[in-house]
């Protein structure tokens, strides 16, 4: 062809005939739908076109004859056409395409810079329903960048709107993955519509053994397995019609009465609220309740080691794993494989002193995390056997041999914000944050949970993120401020300083300019029975009366949690209430007690709590 060739998929081209043609630059997209600032660069460096055209290649002509795309034959329209060389589905663009010479933005090619012009036609081009996968399908969601442009907004800006980085936004037009729960009501406010209509313009049928969430932890169990690559995602797509897409209702108090008979131990924390008996599944120890230790650099010494040997995961686990798989493929249940801390030996007193290897996320969802399931499952169906539990955390002496097992864990904060005196609420107190959690997080889903909740893994910094301080701080920013960046959940952070003052959110960073405006203190430490996880409860108090007239607006809960309550510290029988319901996560209701009596503690004034606390 003339001039210079831009290959936009397989088979589309845009060809410029330039002043000089002996510089052509061509982008190979034949990979797929990749990032469009790479031809925005290109065409920015382009020698000025005199005349821009398009041709589509031999193996779409068909296309042109067919009024559903494809070949003349109705049926392989609707599939599209099979590219032999790149094993591809093409599909035409149901847009019209700037053909011959045709100006696209309808203004003459004088008065914009031809540069400019062709940026206009590439993004036309891009915006069309191409679809270019291997070997399936992949549907680019152009009434959502037309609802972009609809609402005055560039790729760039909507990314900035939201808080994301532009490259997401390009993601999601092209189909290739699709805006989280947390981001959707903020995304139709900016686009101007319902939740119905943004639903029906984002939610594209997505491809056969296509679970981009999923694909690192079937890699993982692929090769702990010993199978070829991709076996894992065939036997997910295998089960995944009889796949478990939600559990049966259990409570907190059933799920902490069965393991107390698994495991026959005394060592369950349990405390009487108003003459009712409150059992957890937390196995702690009386030194390590009731703890008042600073989250600082100086209070929590931390060292990091290497992991132990890989797992071995025979029959029982490995059928498991690939349920597990595939319950989450049916529910659309995330699950990153991004690093996470294990817990190696720890020393808790006035200090926290540990030892921590890194291991994948994968690794623990596939083995430890399994145990919860089975626990419901059994008490649902009232069987009393248990072969994961059997296998990975069969006695108490398990529980506690850290080095012999993987013990990953969290760190639920009860969040606490002072309150002045008010004339129709009454006097000064404390207001606490409860989350019921989505039904789309990997754990705790549908329960009551303190918040910040979150697990304990790096970001950047793997020995500095080791603190439980460094933690509740980046889970602050994510959980309650708007940072969609630091989500380890979303993708790999890419910036070198995550936490940087110049970072943080306007309300962290007015917290962080005083420092007695917030502490943050770990309140007791357990190993939760469900899963084998260690637990660091921990308080987050707001001391500062000014932070909620101030910064209460800011507050918003983020995609894990579906709906977020709020409590006075003064109300006892709301609390009460909420102490004794059954829907509770049992590491969130050990953070819930054990916060509620460090505030207590602190300033006994703002505080009115059952009997028994």
């Amino acid at each position: 062809m003339a001039g210079g060739d831009f290959l936009i998929s397989d088979r589309v081209v845009v060809t410029i005939q330039e002043r000089h043609p002996d510089q052509r630059r061509t982008l190979d997209r034949s990979r797929g739908h990749r990032d469009r600032s790479r031809m925005s660069r290109m065409v920015s460096k382009a020698a000025a076109p005199k005349m821009i055209s398009t041709h589509i290649g031999p193996m779409a002509e068909s296309f042109r004859s067919c009024p559903r795309g494809g070949t003349p034959d109705a049926e392989e329209g609707r599939r599209g056409v099979l590219d032999p060389a790149s094993g591809a589905v093409i599909r035409q663009a149901t847009r019209g395409v700037p053909t011959h010479g045709e100006n696209a933005g309808g203004l003459p090619l004088q008065r914009r810079t031809q540069a400019l012009y062709l940026r206009e036609c590439v993004d036309h081009l891009l915006s069309c329903d191409w679809a270019i996968t291997r070997g399936g399908e992949m549907r680019r969601r152009s009434d959502l960048a037309a609802a972009r442009r609809a609402a005055g907004y560039t790729q760039e800006g909507l990314a900035e709107a939201l808080h994301v980085d532009r490259t997401t936004v390009i993601r999601w037009e092209a189909g290739e993955n699709a805006p989280l729960p947390y981001i959707r009501p903020k995304l139709g406010r900016l686009l101007g519509r319902s939740a119905d209509q943004l639903r029906a313009i984002i939610d594209v049928a997505e491809p056969a053994l296509n679970w981009p969430d999923l694909d690192a932890a079937m890699m993982w169990l692929d090769e702990r397995a010993g199978w070829g690559r991709g076996s894992s995602a065939a036997k997910v797509a295998d089960r995944l019609a009889a796949a478990n897409r939600s559990r049966p209702a259990v409570g907190r108090s059933r799920i902490a009465d069965a393991l107390g008979r698994y495991y026959g131990t005394s060592e369950i924390f349990r405390v009487p609220v108003d003459g009712h008996d409150v059992l957890t599944s937390i196995a702690t120890r009386a030194e390590w309740t009731d703890l008042r230790v600073p989250l600082t650099a100086a209070a929590e010494r931390t060292t990091l080691v290497a992991p132990a040997s890989g797992w071995v995961l025979g029959d029982v686990a490995v059928k498991a794993a690939v349920q597990r798989l595939a319950d989450a493929a049916a529910r659309d249940v995330r699950i990153s494989n991004a690093p996470i801390y294990r817990l190696m030996s720890s020393e808790i007193g006035e200090c926290i002193t540990a030892e921590y290897a890194v291991v994948p996320f994968a690794e623990y969802a596939l083995t430890m995390d399994l145990l919860e399931g089975e626990l419901v499952d059994a008490i649902g169906a009232s069987r009393a056997e248990f072969p994961l539990r059997d296998k990975y955390l069969p006695d108490m002496a398990s529980v506690f041999d850290l080095g012999g097992r993987l013990c990953a864990g969290g760190v639920p904060a009860l969040c606490a914000i002072a309150r002045s005196a008010d004339a129709e609420r009454g006097p000064a107190d404390f207001m606490i944050l409860v989350q019921e959690r989505s039904e789309n997080v990997l754990n705790a889903a549908r329960r009551l949970a303190v918040i910040p909740k979150g697990f304990h893994g790096p970001l950047s910094d793997y020995r500095a993120d080791a603190r439980i301080g460094s933690t509740l701080r980046r889970e602050l920013e994510e959980e309650l401020f708007g940072r969609a960046d630091v989500d380890s959940t979303i993708g790999t952070p890419n910036v070198a300083e995550p936490m940087h003052p110049t970072r943080l959110s306007e309300p962290m960073r007015w917290l962080a300019d005083d420092g007695e405006r917030m502490r943050l203190e770990c309140t007791a430490f357990g190993f939760n029975l469900v899963s084998g996880n260690y637990e660091f409860a921990s308080l987050v108090l707001i001391q500062d009366e000014e932070f909620w007239p101030r910064y209460g607006g800011h507050v918003e809960a983020n995609w894990e949690v579906s709906r977020l309550r709020r409590y006075s510290t003064l109300d006892r029988e709301m609390l009460a209430d909420l102490i004794m319901d059954e829907s509770w996560s049992n590491e969130g209701l050990f953070a819930l007690i054990q916060g509620l009596r460090r505030l207590r503690e602190i300033d006994p004034m703002r505080v009115d709590l059952p009997s028994g606390l």
